[in-house]
């Protein structure tokens, strides 16, 4: 069985980007004019962080060192939106969120580590 196509990836490095900006753009919002006044800050940023790291891992089809490279990549943008935050009128920076927006982008990373193993593991070599 093949992975999914170049299309694929050309989407999925499309959303990645659309996702990152996103995150950036809500991040990055005064106090007020966040578009999120109902949420989770905790889940929140664990998620969207997850899902950022998984769908960069979609896209790059990473091993080894580059696994390690797209986690260090996303767990910097977690650490700049939060740092961002210092200059924005009623926001902070927090250090708890910026643990969340790590470890959410680690756990991203590390669900596609055990995805493309399992798969490999099933199926062979997913460049077949």
């Amino acid at each position: 069985m093949k992975w999914p196509g170049r299309a694929f990836q050309v989407m999925m490095l499309i959303v990645a980007l659309v996702a990152m900006g996103t995150i950036f753009y809500g991040t990055l919002l005064p106090g007020t004019g966040r578009p999120f006044g109902w949420y989770d800050p905790v889940r929140l940023h664990f998620f969207s962080f997850f899902i950022l790291g998984l769908l960069f891992c979609l896209a790059l089809r990473p091993r080894g060192m580059g696994l390690i490279l797209i986690a260090l990549t996303v767990s910097l943008v977690g650490i700049v939106s939060e740092v961002g935050q210092v200059w924005v009128p009623e926001r902070s920076a927090q250090l708890k969120d910026v643990a969340l927006n790590v470890l959410g982008g680690l756990s991203g990373c590390a669900t596609w580590g055990i995805i493309s193993m399992v798969w490999r593991r099933l199926f062979g070599s997913r460049d077949e």
